[in-house]
């Protein structure tokens, strides 16, 4: 939230850290001097603290329970209350009011100091590719990290706002996108999200919305042959083509052994006959099938 706004540093930046033995019971009011003579054009004076998990500079009243900062310029003094500045179970700055608690207050050391920041600050909104293009096969999967970038440094979240029918689509809130097209689908597929601002402290969060175009090319699929024969307990899909079966002649009681056999192609369009070849000796033999588009 201070990228590109803090414009000097006013004076020693200094530590505030609990007793180890006592507990903090209440929101901690600081007080601090600033030369209200210096040009200010433009420019209010801030207390700011120090984030060790995000490794950023926040605004100290953003972490108060109440949102108390009063600046007297008379007097160059600045006061403002201070809650957590630290998620104990996450190292992350807590938002403001919506998850603070009032049981828990500063627990942990931390560096503050007194800034002079930009007053007329404009948030802007997130800048992201206005169209992305991909080919792919259609038997392929697509992943890719959509990128943005924010001038503040704002979190931001992804989530889509359309999607197709030539296949599946997944976007993760940090923007993983996975494409899987599918069966026998080919074309062109466009895809529409969108990236929004999230937990920001000033005004209304923006968004920025994109478009991924992806053209699918037809792959010529192999036909899937699958059968059942005698004394098989269930149909078995064929691993290898041509599938051979194997008998001894001097285990049958007849010359007629009974196969079904079914094939399935993914490519709807095409035709399936199959070839076969046949090869009977004395004390065994044997049959072999195999599709052909």
């Amino acid at each position: 939230m201070l990228t590109k706004r803090i414009h000097s540093w006013l004076g020693m930046s200094f530590y505030v850290a609990p007793l180890s033995s006592y507990d903090v019971e209440g929101p901690i009011k600081l007080r601090v001097n600033f030369d209200s003579s210096l040009a200010w054009s433009g420019d209010i004076p801030e207390v700011v603290f120090w984030n060790a998990g995000e490794r950023k500079w926040f605004l100290a009243r953003e972490s108060s329970c109440s949102g108390n900062s009063t600046t007297d310029w008379s007097f160059g003094t600045l006061s403002v209350s201070v809650c957590r500045t630290w998620d104990e179970e996450t190292g992350k700055k807590e938002e403001k009011s919506k998850r603070s608690s009032p049981e828990t207050f500063l627990s942990q050391p931390t560096q503050f100091a007194v800034v002079k920041v930009d007053s007329k600050f404009q948030n802007t909104a997130p800048v992201i590719p206005s169209h992305l293009y991909f080919t792919m096969k259609e038997d392929d999967v697509l992943t890719v990290q959509l990128d943005y970038v924010d001038e503040e440094d704002d979190l931001v979240v992804f989530h889509l706002t359309n999607t197709t029918d030539l296949g599946d689509v997944h976007l993760s809130p940090s923007g993983l996108l996975t494409f899987r097209p599918c069966l026998n689908c080919e074309g062109r597929a466009l895809i529409a999200y969108k990236v929004s601002e999230k937990d920001i402290p000033y005004g209304n969060p923006l968004a920025a919305e994109g478009i991924i175009e992806m053209e699918i090319e037809s792959v010529e699929d192999p036909p899937l042959l699958f059968y059942y024969a005698d004394e098989m307990n269930a149909p078995k899909v064929a691993t290898d083509i041509p599938v051979h079966f194997t008998y001894e002649q001097n285990r049958i009681n007849s010359t007629e052994r009974s196969f079904w056999i079914g094939v399935f192609d993914p490519d709807t369009g095409d035709r399936v006959k199959f070839l076969q070849e046949q090869n009977g000796r004395s004390g065994g033999g044997y049959f072999a099938l195999k599709p052909s588009s």
